[in-house]
């Protein structure tokens, strides 16, 4: 990669936006100041790279080089001599297991991720915090000491603390939840739990191949659970002292807690009901394990660490992410893109959950290196190939369209660029640059190289101004976010764009302000073109803008073609200025200064 200056380039662009040190993007509205890299990537502008070439050899490439960068800074990140070979990289199994040692269940505290729980959700939403906060934002600190002091007094009638902490039982980490959703919520809690085929829900009927060994491990551990969510069993010794901070932890970061939470704000419930959205909750929550258990991000999560227990150092990352934020806005998006916005739970929550999934299960593609040598011995020209793989960079399209395997492969990626998570980076040729919507979390364009025409630069740059773009969001929620806590619509986003609507003219004619939302220093469709110095793109660069105007200015005229050369050849540059000027429809918004 060092040797080629566009590849320099991108990789510099995405290590100066922190792109390789944080799972997510961070959210367009967070709730409380960001902590660590995702603070710097906050600040920094961030959003998906989509790339585009003529070459078709340049997507492979770009996936495989920078997926392998990805990898080298996240493995040093957690390892002084990291070796990331095929057989190494067996030895990372995911440390989110449910395991049966000595007729012992393992997995138990996993729980804390994994369960959906609804009192939680609702007694630490950190919308409230953010509210009560006002503009000027927290920190993560001061919103755990808040839950945490919210979750004490909630437990102080049921639990007393052990007076050291070898005496206390810690099954209360997991435990506690389920004790604390049968006071406001038993019937749900009920017919949640009381379902017989509960675990197949939860982990989606089908486990994963590599966890088909486990399969029997994950019953036993939600048989066990399930006594003490129905009120047949509860842990026997007193509580640990950090009880009240591991349950705020689970609260605000906990995938499947957050994941209720912003189901349940698409589709409120009565207490009695809501079975729907906690079934998706689940399920999402079990693709979050996934995300987790992938040696990036084992690696990236612990940095070196080893005294904490693996699922809480989960819980702080993504306290520190603002996970919560993430989800409710990624629901929100889930919601508008799968074409459910008129839909209840019972149809919505399910595909909600799918692409969701898909997303956080997206398979790592595999690929290889040539490596061209001269045999020594031999005297002749060889070819070794090294394995890779891409995972947060990928490519998109193939020449294969009737290769059905791909075209799934294609689906499956898409949705996981159009999602907060892994690749940041997607690739293509021209196959992308048409009908596909690539704009949910990304507003930046690379063109790897120029196209030949100004329409196939407007085909490129269309793909990521849409509706209720990255870049649109970021900019209402600049605006907007504490209007719309205010209002109490448990849709956050909705309310954001109604609050937004508001303010807008009637020659919005509807692009504003779900296609067109500028503010001062806000976000913006960005045009990335790295050039080699004195190299003859500059001039078609310079060239191709020029021809863009022009061709703004016939768009949906009769044999535009035809008019555009003619503009071309026989106006001078300063001529066609002003005649662009002279025919120009203004249709851009007006200027929101804050």
């Amino acid at each position: 990669s060092d040797s080629n200056a566009k590849t320099r380039y991108l990789i510099d662009d995405l290590k100066s936006h922190s792109a390789f040190e944080i799972l997510w993007l961070p959210p367009s509205s967070p709730y409380y100041a960001l902590s660590g890299a995702y603070a710097l990537a906050a600040a920094s502008g961030i959003t998906k790279r989509l790339i585009f070439s003529a070459w078709h050899l340049v997507p492979r490439s770009i996936a495989t080089l920078l997926s392998y960068e990805s990898e080298r800074i996240v493995f040093h990140r957690d390892e002084e001599n990291p070796k990331n070979t095929p057989e190494e990289r067996k030895t990372r199994r995911g440390l989110l297991q449910f395991s049966v040692s000595d007729g012992r269940l393992t997995g138990l505290p996993l729980f804390t991720l994994l369960y959906p729980s609804r009192v939680l959700a609702e007694l630490c939403d950190p919308r409230i915090f953010a509210r009560e906060a006002g503009t000027n934002k927290k920190k993560s600190a001061e919103l755990l000491t808040w839950a945490e002091a919210r979750i004490r007094q909630k437990l102080a009638p049921l639990i007393t603390y052990a007076e050291e902490d070898r005496a206390a039982d810690r099954s209360w980490y997991w435990a506690a939840p389920f004790l604390l959703e049968r006071q406001d919520f038993a019937y749900a809690v009920d017919a949640w739990w009381s379902m017989s085929n509960v675990a197949d829900i939860w982990s989606g009927e089908v486990l994963q191949e590599e966890e088909k060994d486990a399969d029997s491990g994950w019953r036993a551990h939600v048989e066990h659970a399930r006594e003490f969510a129905l009120g047949k069993s509860k842990p026997e010794g007193p509580a640990p002292r950090d009880l009240p901070m591991v349950l705020a932890l689970m609260a605000l970061a906990g995938p499947g807690t957050c994941a209720l939470r912003g189901l349940l704000s698409l589709f409120p419930a009565e207490a009695n009901k809501g079975i729907e959205q906690r079934k998706a909750a689940s399920r999402i929550a079990w693709g979050f394990r996934s995300l987790f258990n992938r040696p990036e991000s084992m690696a990236l999560v612990r940095s070196g660490k080893r005294e904490t227990p693996y699922w809480r150092m989960c819980l702080q990352h993504g306290v520190l992410g603002c996970l919560s934020a993430v989800i409710d806005e990624y629901m929100h998006v889930l919601r508008d893109s799968c074409g459910l916005t008129t839909d209840g739970p019972e149809k919505a929550c399910p595909e909600i959950a799918v692409s969701a999934l898909s997303a956080l299960n997206i398979r790592t593609a595999s690929l290889s290196v040539d490596d061209i040598y001269r045999d020594l011995q031999t005297q002749k020209t060889a070819i070794r190939k090294h394995p890779m793989r891409a995972l947060f960079a990928m490519r998109f399209g193939s020449d294969k369209a009737e290769d059905q395997e791909q075209v799934q492969r294609d689906v499956a990626v898409r949705t996981a660029f159009n999602s907060p998570f892994w690749p940041f980076v997607l690739a293509s040729t021209s196959i992308g640059q048409e009908g596909l919507d690539f704009h949910w979390y990304c507003h930046a364009i690379v063109h790897w190289n120029l196209p030949s025409n100004p329409v196939e630069l407007e085909q490129r740059e269309g793909r990521v101004h849409r509706f209720k773009g990255h870049a649109i969001r970021k900019n209402i929620a600049m605006l907007h976010l504490m209007q719309a806590l205010e209002s109490g619509d448990p849709d956050l986003w909705k309310a954001m764009f109604s609050v937004a609507n508001e303010h807008i003219s009637d020659n919005g004619r509807g692009l504003i302000p779900y296609w067109l939302y500028q503010v001062e220093n806000g976000a913006w469709i960005e045009r990335h073109v790295p050039m080699y110095p004195l190299s003859k793109d500059i001039v078609r660069y310079a060239d191709l803008l020029r021809s863009l105007g022009a061709y703004r200015m016939v768009f949906g005229q009769p044999r535009q073609d035809e008019l555009l050369e003619y503009l071309l050849d026989k106006l001078d540059p300063e001529k066609l200025e002003e005649c662009i000027e002279n025919a120009r429809i203004d249709l851009s918004p007006p200027k929101i200064n804050l």
